[in-house]
């Protein structure tokens, strides 16, 4: 595996993990602090959703980089729950 490629399935993964924080708020598994605006459980579950489809992206572009690009359209996901 490239650096880059490696590098890149790095930062997909940190990025699904910290959208985790608005699921878990959302549904009230973890106090943080540092998300002060309320989520609800709808946008909880879409914050969830994006996690997955970021880390699904993750595990393709290691797993299978020729079809990494099926799973890659999760920047609409995360972009929606974000305005």
């Amino acid at each position: 595996m490239r650096a880059l490629t490696a590098a890149l399935a790095a930062v997909l993964l940190l990025h699904g993990l910290i959208h985790l924080m608005g699921f878990t708020k959302a549904f009230g598994l973890a106090r943080l602090g540092a998300l002060t605006v309320p989520i609800s459980r709808p946008v909880g579950g879409a914050w969830l959703l994006a996690a997955l489809l970021f880390v699904a992206s993750a595990v393709s572009l290691v797993a299978a980089p020729a079809r990494f690009f099926v799973v890659a359209g999760n920047p609409t996901v995360s972009q929606g729950i974000s305005f």
